[in-house]
């Protein structure tokens, strides 16, 4: 704003001396809430802790938050500084962080976002914030980098400190740090923990895509290098994004808000609460073919696309569904011809190989499209004869209830500011494709469920999809949705992001001893010989060719190992009973005072 303008404004704030009492009033009272809350320690949905808070201390931090932003006010008053707008942002702001921080809830995040937007709309209108900006490329780039940076920090550490007090399980994180084990010892992706048995893992998911990290792992062979490295990938889709921005002639600073609430958004660091999985190669691989795309740079878009592909079978849909919007939208016959064809060779072949020399395809995760002995092409066919039937589907859990979807829908949507719904040409709703067959029509519990991998490549085109909207608003009209969803994907990461960083460092304090024991005991296991063990101990023994975990290990017709390792901080008396009865002997227990943690058992005869 103009000088004039401001003086203005504070002049006719000055004339309403209540507006000035009214804000005082509320950050007092948020003041006084986030103290009280800081001062029991418990959840914000803990009724039961506010009983060791007085009103008598409450009153107390609400008077004297009055009274001190109120004589403030008056002293600098004379000196034409007008304080009153900034005290309900600063305390609410406090307020926010204690109670997201204490909630660790999604609706409340959401719902908070709306106040803040309330607010900031309210603040605008009176003046209270400057309305321009600055524009400068490398700032906003700066800006962009360091969010990106902050992610792969925030998201690396809490991943490896899951792993680091025995909270990351075989499933899925055990197999895949066998897996590199076996890759760096010998570039064949075998496990022995994913099916109970001698198995390449590319008989399960063909996805050659893992060799790209393999040079990583050569260099530094721990399990936490694939838990920074999903990190690490997930934050360099900034880049393509950003770059995406930018050629869809967004200013840099919408284009660096709009990537780093893309970014932050829950359904990318929410798919990381459940360890490393290939698909985090998605989004980044994704954007990029989508980038070189809009750049018109055809060989660059090919090999992007065909990079995708080696990331699983299913990539190929996302690969196809992208080259029908380069059909029927953009009508580049030649180059959606070509990346259809891509696709539909190489899913063709992926099945081909999986059917011959694996496991065939997981045709179950779409048994509400399937009758016995059906193929996913059976699934295409019922689609085509009856697609009322697929539309139920869209709105059907698992249970027969809508509300697992729907919460999906609004979990990926209103982060955005629901910009992806915000289409001009109906053309360009092929985008949602991908949401829809792979999230939508399938009752797969997980795959509508943002705290699992399945959501990262429909991130992508949603993120396509809402910079491609906001390009084609009026200048005037890109500003409220940008901080709209800034401020959703801001106040949801403090809600479900920190939260958890916060409770794996505390968890990993609070259980350092005993942490510090059990590595000691599982490092001094014989490395050649095999070994059963709890779930939450096999990433951290994956480094042996022979392992299986015992809640799946067939001891009737599979092969006893030489020692057996049971998890006892969970249930382990019966499978202990068990193993003692196929003559295993008890050779160490390991406790930290009066908490049993492990017991190795060995077999005499093997």
């Amino acid at each position: 704003m103009k000088p004039n303008e401001i003086k203005q404004k504070l002049a006719a704030f000055e004339q309403k001396p209540i507006e000035g009492l009214v804000l005082r009033l509320f950050a007092a009272w948020a003041f006084a809430a986030a103290f009280a809350l800081w001062r029991v320690g418990g959840r914000m949905t803990d009724l039961a802790a506010y009983k060791k808070a007085g009103i008598g201390v409450f009153a107390l931090s609400f008077v004297f938050c009055f009274v001190l932003s109120s004589l403030l006010s008056s002293l600098l008053k004379k000196k034409g500084v007008r304080l009153d707008p900034v005290y309900l942002p600063v305390t609410f702001g406090v307020y926010s962080a204690v109670t997201l921080y204490r909630t660790n809830d999604f609706w409340y995040a959401l719902a908070l976002s709306v106040l803040w937007a309330v607010l900031v709309f309210h603040y605008l209108r009176r003046g209270y914030v400057a309305k321009k900006m600055p524009e400068g490329k490398r700032l906003w780039g700066i800006v962009c980098l360091s969010g990106a940076l902050v992610f792969a920090l925030l998201v690396g550490l809490t991943s490896v400190l899951r792993y680091r007090d025995y909270g990351a399980p075989n499933f899925d994180f055990g197999i895949f740090v066998q897996m590199f084990y076996s890759m760096r010892r010998s570039f064949a992706p075998v496990t022995t923990v994913e099916r109970d048995r001698l198995l390449s893992h590319f008989a399960v998911h063909l996805s050659p895509v893992y060799y790209l990290l393999l040079p990583v792992f050569f260099v530094f062979p721990f399990p936490e290098t694939l838990q920074v490295s999903q990190a690490l990938i997930l934050a360099s889709a900034a880049a393509p994004l950003f770059l995406l921005c930018k050629e869809k002639a967004l200013s840099p600073r919408h284009s660096a808000l709009l990537t780093l609430a893309a970014v932050f958004s829950p359904m990318v660091y929410c798919g990381t609460f459940y360890d490393f999985h290939e698909n985090c190669f998605l989004l980044p691989l994704l954007l990029w073919t989508f980038y070189f795309f809009e750049k018109d740079r055809f060989l660059p878009t090919v090999l992007f696309a065909a990079l995708t592909l080696t990331v699983k079978e299913d990539a190929a849909l996302y690969v196809a569904l992208f080259a029908v919007f380069v059909l029927l939208d953009r009508k580049k016959y030649v180059r959606g011809a070509v990346l259809l064809v891509l696709a539909g060779g190489w899913f063709i072949c992926a099945l081909a190989i999986l059917k011959a020399y694996g496991l065939g395809v997981m045709t179950s995760r779409y048994e509400n499209f399937l009758t016995p002995g059906d193929s996913l092409f059976s699934a295409v066919k019922y689609v085509l004869l009856d697609p009322g039937y697929a539309f139920t589907q869209l709105f059907r859990d698992a249970d027969g209830s809508p509300f697992g979807k729907l919460r999906f829908l609004l979990q990926v949507l209103a982060p955005l500011a629901f910009l992806p719904c915000a289409v001009k040409k109906p053309s360009r709703l092929l985008l949602l494709l991908p949401m829809l067959v792979m999230n939508l029509l399938t009752t797969y519990v997980y795959q509508y469920d943002i705290g699992f991998q399945y959501s990262f490549g429909t991130a992508a085109f949603l993120f396509y999809l809402a910079a491609l909207n906001l390009a084609e608003l009026p200048e005037e009209k890109r500003e409220l949705p940008v901080w709209l969803s800034t401020a959703i994907c801001a106040v949801c990461a403090v809600s479900l992001l920190l939260p958890r960083l916060g409770e794996y460092r505390d968890r990993l304090e609070t259980d350092r001893v005993s942490v510090r024991l059990m590595d000691e005991a599982l490092d001094a296991l014989p490395k050649d010989v095999g070994v059963t063990a709890s779930t939450f101990l096999i990433p951290h023994i994956a480094d042996r060719e022979e392992l299986y975990e015992t809640y799946y290990h067939d001891t009737v017709n599979g092969p006893l190992t030489k020692l057996v390792v049971l998890d006892c901080r969970y249930k382990y008396m019966e499978t202990l009973e068990m193993y003692l009865g196929l003559g295993y002997n008890e050779i160490n227990r390991v406790s930290n005072g009066n908490n049993l943690l492990l017991i190795v058992l060995e077999h005499p005869g093997v």
